[in-house]
């Protein structure tokens, strides 16, 4: 019987799957912890600011994350959490640090506020928006790269006034943050005055580069107006470098469109991440594909700030798939590429040994099982090494009987 990718992939995450949601052995009454408060000091907002940070599930401090921060964080924080694990745990985009920025007592206005035309007379405080920027830029970052393994990839999340947030940082300092997810931004802000001054934001910055996604529920009216006059902007001045993306979503309410935001414009920034047009054609046309794949990597690795190698998991698939449907030297070749790009990942050396399995090279196929079984042991992996050593004893039992057969039947 042979050890399938699907088999292995269970076995692994299985066990993973767990432990992350209750820890082995805990009791009905043990907590589920998602997230740390901490307070963030701020001689520019003359306050101590709180935030809760939650980690990835298996975070290493010798790795490294993106960071998503969260603007209106205890609102935000459970459906972002939700959004980034179906994401991550799918391989389509990789696994960040989660910081939600609360809000202190009558700020939140002047806080995500640009400064007014004209001074107001009555009303909450508006127009702080600079200070924040900066109590982000100087305080808040600085504060979570020295505490925690951060990348150079930093996404900012922001609803309603937090969305009008982000179009001040656009206009006034867009490469702060690498991408912004722009939810029901309240562009009447000030008559739309502010959106109006964002005409000329491309002209000031010719060489900004990012990603923007903004939505907007059935709000209309002035919410409305001030987006689809911000979208003209963009389709009239955005250089090829800034990436945009604009959805109505006339079906959710101003309450319900986070949710569905987050999750659409997360998938939609990190949308390069897999690459499903190239895994198509790398399954229907072989090894010929794999130069597009690798280029497109470096492609992504460049705008990121960091490397991005091809995931070997979802390549290690479609080399299995080959070798079952009898294209054996393409899905040895293909393997063969995957441990080149990825020499250190046990999932590699454990494709190509299926691949040397299926073709009848035995005596290869088990060098490689156990260089990925020394690899797994290495990473701590236990359910990984465990699965390893299934394939070997099967394989083991393939040599001893001697009737290793290709696909087709030939000898």
């Amino acid at each position: 019987m042979k050890t399938t990718v699907a088999v292995t992939l269970m076995a692994m995450l299985g066990p993973v799957a767990a432990t992350g949601l209750a820890g082995q052995g805990a009791s009905e009454a043990d907590p589920v912890i998602i997230a740390h408060r901490h307070a963030v000091p701020s001689s520019i907002l003359g306050e101590d600011r709180p935030i809760s940070v939650a980690l990835p599930q298996g975070y290493d401090s010798t790795a490294a994350y993106p960071v998503i921060y969260v603007m209106d964080g205890p609102g935000h924080l459970v459906h972002t959490l939700g959004a980034v694990g179906m994401l991550s745990q799918n391989g389509r985009m990789p696994a960040p640090i989660i910081v939600a920025i609360a809000n202190t007592e009558g700020n939140r206005g002047l806080n995500m506020s640009p400064p007014l035309t004209e001074p107001q007379d009555n009303g909450p405080p508006m127009g702080g928006a600079d200070d924040f920027k900066a109590f982000m830029r100087d305080e808040l970052k600085p504060w979570v790269e020295a505490r925690y393994s951060t990348r150079a990839y930093d996404v900012l999340i922001g609803h309603s006034f937090g969305g009008l947030f982000i179009s001040h940082v656009l206009n006034t300092e867009p490469d702060l943050f690498d991408a912004y997810i722009s939810i029901s931004p309240s562009l009447w802000y000030d008559e739309e005055r502010f959106v109006a001054s964002m005409d000329d934001m491309f002209e000031r910055f010719p060489d900004a580069r990012g990603r923007l996604y903004m939505t907007m529920g059935n709000e209309g009216g002035d919410m409305l107006s001030g987006a689809w006059h911000l979208t003209g902007i963009l389709e009239k001045h955005a250089p090829p470098t800034f990436r945009w993306s604009w959805r109505h979503m006339p079906d959710e309410t101003h309450g319900s469109v986070p949710t569905r935001s987050t999750y659409d414009g997360l998938e939609w920034v990190f949308g390069d991440w897999n690459p499903q047009n190239l895994w198509d054609e790398l399954t229907e046309r072989g090894p010929e594909v794999l130069p597009r794949i690798e280029a497109h990597f470096a492609e992504l690795s460049d705008e990121m700030g960091f490397q991005v190698k091809p995931p070997p998991m979802r390549v290690g698939e479609i080399s299995y798939r080959l070798g079952e449907a009898g294209r054996v030297e393409d899905a040895v070749t293909i393997a063969e590429v995957l441990v080149s790009w990825a020499p250190a990942d046990f999932m590699s050396h454990y494709t190509l040994a299926n691949a040397l399995k299926v073709s009848c090279r035995l005596d290869a196929a088990r060098t490689h099982l156990e260089h990925a079984m020394e690899l797994a042991r290495q990473s701590g992996d236990e359910a990984a090494a465990s699965a390893v050593q299934s394939a070997l004893a099967e394989l083991d039992a393939e040599k001893e009987s001697g009737d290793c057969t290709l696909p087709g039947g030939a000898p």
